[in-house]
């Protein structure tokens, strides 16, 4: 991955989670990646799904798995739990 704010997560054995600059609007007006995408061992990253949507006015997103707080858009079920703000 390109150098820059990033965050990434062991989810299991073949599942990264991974915060970072994915194009215009994921970014916070802070300047830290607000969308989370579920990146498959083997796939390229251009290939990851979107699994969870920030908000702009959010500071940043924490891919940790287990957490119960948020703010923003689970794209996918039961993804709430798997994002901190």
């Amino acid at each position: 991955m390109p150098r820059g704010k990033q965050n990434v997560t062991w989810e299991d054995k073949d599942t990264l989670l991974v915060s970072r600059d994915w194009g215009t609007g994921t970014m916070s007006k802070a300047g830290y990646p607000i969308n989370v995408h579920e990146w498959k061992r083997g796939e390229p990253i251009e290939k990851s799904k979107e699994v969870y949507r920030g908000i702009q006015t959010t500071t940043d997103m924490a891919t940790q798995p287990g957490s119960d707080g948020w703010t923003g858009t689970p794209v996918s079920p039961g993804m709430e739990k798997r994002v901190v703000v």
